[in-house]
């Protein structure tokens, strides 16, 4: 069912934070209607976030994506 489908999708958000936070990432989660979203940072510069892609990338098992912080939605 599509409720089970979004409470999968944060168990697995709440894994990878979990994850994310025991190897020194400030990581966190954002749970919508449909989805799980998961965030590393805040950084003060775009290059510093820019250059723990790879490495986030490592980890995740996928492709990451440097967004503007924007403190009204996080």
């Amino acid at each position: 069912s599509a409720a089970s489908d979004v409470y999968k999708r944060q168990e697995n958000a709440t894994k990878l934070v979990n994850s994310l936070r025991d190897q020194g990432y400030r990581a966190y989660q954002r749970v919508g209607d449909s989805y799980a979203r998961v965030y590393v940072g805040p950084y003060p510069v775009k290059g510093e976030a820019e250059q723990r892609t790879s490495d986030l990338e490592k980890v995740v098992g996928s492709k990451v994506k440097v967004i503007e912080f924007d403190p009204k939605q996080h």
